[in-house]
Formats: structure tokens, sequence, C-alpha cells
């Protein structure tokens, strides 16, 4: 029972983190909302999927986020996941030959309600030019962006008791962040969680020992 109990208490103080990270940042900019019913829609080539994202948001096989924000303000941060779908698929797709394919597209479309009350819509379109080298990925990467939406991602696997996938999670971005201009501002924001997702991993792996001797025993 000690286990046990002590594994609830971890869980439910990361969980509250999780949370109490979310709205700490609600609070910070609740002072400065610039829009009301903010839908974000994006859409992306066929050869990409989306990843990590809720699946009533995604449609048309995979290539269509439609995410709810409600309230936005100027310094709200949205960042999202995108990857190639599987090889198996792309073979599919007899009209493209993706070893010639240089760039891709993308199209983001914003709609909101102004302060005024006026029904607004912002469309962005951007042609990304691709790389099949991973270092010239790695090079030309905006890491600043890619740590905000690491430390959002496993705030939010944490925060809906995902636990295991929050600390795979965690492990590849640290992992993909180490060695770039931002890696310490990274940590230093990272840390509380990670921090409380190591000592979630801690309970797990001695109640699962527990539980083990305890059916040994038996």
């Amino acid at each position: 029972f000690f286990f046990s109990s002590r594994r609830r208490h971890t869980r439910s103080s990361l969980v509250s983190w999780a949370r109490r990270c979310v709205q700490e940042t609600a609070n910070i900019l609740s002072e400065d909302i610039v829009a009301t019913s903010v839908e974000v829609r994006v859409k992306l080539h066929k050869g990409l999927t989306f990843r990590n994202e809720d699946a009533k948001n995604v449609s048309e096989d995979g290539t269509l986020l439609i995410r709810p924000i409600g309230n936005a303000t100027s310094g709200q941060e949205v960042t999202l996941e995108y990857c190639a779908k599987p090889t198996s698929e792309l073979k599919k797709m007899a009209d493209i030959d993706f070893s010639q394919v240089k760039q891709l597209p993308f199209q983001t479309q914003i709609n909101y309600s102004s302060l005024e009350g006026m029904k607004c819509m912002r469309l962005i379109t951007k042609k990304q030019e691709i790389t099949f080298e991973k270092e010239e990925a790695k090079k030309e990467a905006n890491y600043k962006v890619l740590g905000v939406n690491a430390v959002q991602k496993t705030a939010q696997l944490a925060q809906e008791g995902q636990f295991r996938k929050a600390q795979a999670n965690a492990y590849h971005w640290k992992k993909m962040m180490k060695g770039s201009e931002e890696y310490e501002d990274y940590m230093v924001n990272a840390a509380p969680l990670y921090d409380a997702l190591q000592r979630q991993q801690c309970v797990d792996t001695v109640s699962y020992t527990h539980l083990r001797a305890h059916e040994t025993r038996e």
C-alpha cells in the first residue's frame, strides 16, 4: 500500500504541475487579449501527416488540422508537429515522385473575432524547401520554436495522464536540443517538468519491483 499511495501522490503532483503551468501562462497573458473565438486550420501536403494531435481535430487522411484556440494574446505561441507518411503509403501516390520534390506547400487559415466584434480570417501560404540530409535539417532548424513545442507537448501528455509517453517525448526532445544555442534556456524552462517525470519514472520502477516481488512470494 505504501508504494501504491506514493505513486498516486506523485502522479497527482505531476498532473497538477502541468495544469498549473498551462494556467499560469494563461494568467500572465490574460490582460493582453487581441482576438477571440480563434480557430486555426492547417493544411499539409498529402505526403505528410500530423502527429501528437487529438484525433478529433485531424481529418482528410491526416492532412488537415482544425485546432480551436479560444482567446488569443500577442505573446501566445501555438506549435504543431507533422511527419512524412509511411513509405508504403507514399509509394501508392503514383502521381508524385518524391525523390524529385524540392518544396512542399503549407497553408494556415486563422479565423477569429476582433475586439470590435468583426469576423475575420487570415490566410498564410508558404512553400518550404525540403532536404533528405538530417544534418542539414538540424543546422537550419529553429530551436527556439522546437523548445517551445517540446515543453508544451510534454506538459500536455502529462496533463492527460500519459506519463510513459511524456517521458519518451521529454527524452527525445532533450536529445534533439542538446548542442544547440538554445539548449541552456530550454533546460531552464523544462527542468521542473523533467524532474517531475524523473520522479514518476522512479516510482513506477519501484512499484513494479514491489509488485513482482509480491507475486513471487504468492
